[in-house]
């Protein structure tokens, strides 16, 4: 949420998003698009990103404007994750930015003071040539039961009577990231998504809950009771499921095998694999 403090402590603080915020998790973050902006003036038309924790879609508040001490604005989520928001100096309400999701690779976009916006960009037409994917939210239970969540990407020629091999990536929580992008570009050592479901493979990439002093425990509760949800649908070959992580996902890959041999396969990347001598 965003408030309004008075640094005298005459006045109590006013949170200026009462519409929503907190109570609706939705979160609020203002886009500075002057980098000489030193304060926000009085009257100012205001940018905010707007991210909703329960859908994972965004919204874009071009013309946030207070009014009665409240944000005066209607807010419309996409299915999209935003970049870099620039906007012509001088321009009253004119912006530049890049839109994306994990079917579509960022391309630029503008919004004139109407709220029109244009394309102005395709960047990447060759990907219609390939298999490519979807990503979805998927919700479980742990083994202690507790809700979590997590993002599945499926092929894009996605067929349920069919069995497919599963993937399990995981580096603390990631569904936020439910309308990322994903380039089928080399990685340093994480698995490259696009890439394996483009190749016929379901990944899973679970949120994890982590209990202070029990690192290890918290992967194993959250990754293996989703890989063992997952297993139950027809559509998986449980006997074919891997596990990776880079780095603290690497660390825990290491652990994990140690714990549980579900897993067909494991890829720890650039982990540390003795703690001890760490």
């Amino acid at each position: 949420d965003y408030w309004e403090i008075d640094p005298t402590g005459k006045h109590n603080p006013n949170r200026l998003t009462s519409y929503t915020g907190r109570t609706k998790r939705h979160s609020f973050r203002y886009i500075k698009t002057d980098p000489e902006e030193t304060f926000i003036k009085k009257g100012q038309f205001l940018l905010f990103r707007i991210f909703d924790e329960v859908s994972k879609k965004y919204s874009l508040s071009f013309k946030s404007k207070l009014k009665n001490n409240l944000f005066e604005q209607n807010f419309v989520f996409e299915e999209a994750a935003y970049g870099q928001i620039l906007k012509a100096k001088g321009a009253a309400v004119d912006f530049i930015y890049t839109k994306e999701n994990f079917k579509f690779s960022p391309d630029v976009f503008s919004l004139d003071e109407a709220g029109d916006e244009t394309k102005l960009s395709s960047i990447n037409p060759q990907q219609k040539d390939y298999n490519w994917g979807t990503a979805e939210l998927y919700k479980w239970k742990t083994f202690k039961g507790k809700p979590s969540e997590g993002i599945l990407y499926k092929p894009e020629n996605f067929d349920p009577s069919k069995k497919y091999p599963l993937i399990l990536y995981f580096y603390e929580k990631l569904s936020n990231g439910l309308y990322t992008y994903h380039p089928p570009t080399p990685t340093a050592s994480r698995l490259n998504i696009s890439f394996f479901v483009s190749r016929g493979y379901l990944v899973f990439a679970p949120d994890i809950s982590y209990t202070i002093g029990h690192p290890a425990q918290s992967a194993y509760d959250f990754i293996v009771s989703s890989a063992k949800d997952l297993a139950k649908h027809k559509w998986v070959d449980a006997a074919n499921i891997g596990i990776q992580g880079q780095s603290w996902g690497g660390i825990q890959v290491a652990q994990l095998i140690t714990m549980t041999d579900m897993f067909k396969a494991a890829w720890a990347g650039a982990p540390v694999a003795n703690m001890t001598s760490a």
